[in-house]
């Protein structure tokens, strides 16, 4: 039995449709339970080496380990005291940047460790 492409687009469709739902459903339950807040900052975590690497060089991303986020402060492992002498004054810039990539404020702060 051959499916017309009428049929194709509306299968195509209907599994558009169907996903959307699924993830409209998927972040209320995250927002519900309050996921989403936890779920942002572990972003802040993985992409702080994008970052780091994009604003000062793939040197300091090597310098740099970011740990663990609390309440709006990301810790940050710094290899070398003239990196963190550096990255003390690169704070803001990386703040804004972090923040930008994430849509949220969720970086407030950055502790130089």
């Amino acid at each position: 039995m051959k499916s017309s492409i009428s049929d194709v687009y509306t299968d195509t469709e209907d599994r558009t449709e169907q996903t959307q739902h699924a993830g409209s459903s998927i972040r209320s339950f995250l927002d519900a339970c309050g996921y989403t807040e936890k779920l942002t900052e572990h972003r802040a975590l993985v992409i702080w080496e994008s970052v780091i690497e994009e604003s000062l060089g793939k040197d300091a991303s090597k310098a740099t380990k970011a740990t663990e986020i609390r309440n709006g402060q990301l810790q940050v492992v710094v290899s070398k005291a003239a990196w963190r002498h550096r990255l003390a004054f690169e704070t803001p810039h990386l703040i804004q940047m972090l923040n930008t990539r994430l849509g949220s404020e969720t970086v407030l702060s950055i502790r130089l460790g």
